[in-house]
């Protein structure tokens, strides 16, 4: 990989098992792309400064074996591939020897204060041999019609990132307090796949459902983000 990170999973980002949380695995891998982009000379401040930011439309996750508190793992990213507007960018954790979680993830450029989506502004490198072997799914759809409505949640301070919508990481939260997800996340082996939709802004109340496998928002009569867990 193109550039690798390391990291000690601390007490604080685990779950009640001792393992790294799903949505502590999506803020390793937002910090070390952004630390790829620095050494094009686009790191999260630069970016900022120009009113553009990256969005996460979709990500494929693999996780063989969660990491446990006091672990040291590596995580590594490259960005595999660019298709018109939107840039894939694998990444893997790793320890010592072992590879741990592999992901695919789709980005696109956004102007910052009007949401607007931008082509290419950048001038990035795509290694594609360092793609991860990783199954590629359909996107995960949801027929909300039937499902169950699990909670309903107002937006909070805490939950807002720098591009003033809800961060990445709070829908993989969400997604995780699904009563039909422990049963994937007990297993430590699983797959999970989430797509972005709408994004969710400071102080709406977005309403959350689940049906078997899946995991869905709505906020304001819009579909906001649908997850899917599933065995490996």
């Amino acid at each position: 990989m193109r550039t690798c990170e390391s990291y000690e999973i601390r007490e604080s980002l685990c779950d009640c098992y001792g393992n790294l949380r799903l949505s502590n695995v999506f803020l390793m891998m937002q910090e070390t792309a952004s630390m790829d982009l620095v050494l094009y000379g686009f790191g999260r401040e630069e970016l900022f400064d120009k009113d553009i930011a990256f969005l996460l439309r979709r990500a494929v996750v693999e996780v063989k074996r969660m990491p446990k508190m006091n672990e040291i793992i590596e995580v590594g990213t490259s960005q595999v591939e660019r298709q018109s507007l939107v840039y894939f960018r694998d990444f893997e954790f790793k320890s010592q020897d072992e590879t741990l979680i592999i992901a695919r993830t789709e980005w696109f450029l956004v102007r910052i204060s009007d949401k607007k989506i931008l082509r290419s502004v950048i001038d990035t490198e795509s290694f594609s041999q360092h793609k991860v072997d990783i199954y590629y799914p359909d996107k995960p759809d949801m027929d909300f019609i039937d499902a169950k409505k699990f909670d309903s949640i107002k937006t909070a301070y805490s939950h807002i990132d720098a591009n003033m919508h809800v961060n990445n990481t709070q829908y993989v939260v969400w997604a995780c307090d699904a009563p039909n997800a422990l049963g994937y996340l007990e297993k430590k082996r699983f797959s999970f796949d989430i797509f972005f939709r709408s994004e969710v802004k400071p102080s709406q109340t977005i309403d959350l459902f689940e049906k078997g496998q899946l995991v869905g928002g709505i906020c304001e009569g819009n579909v906001s983000f649908v997850a899917r867990f599933d065995d490996l």
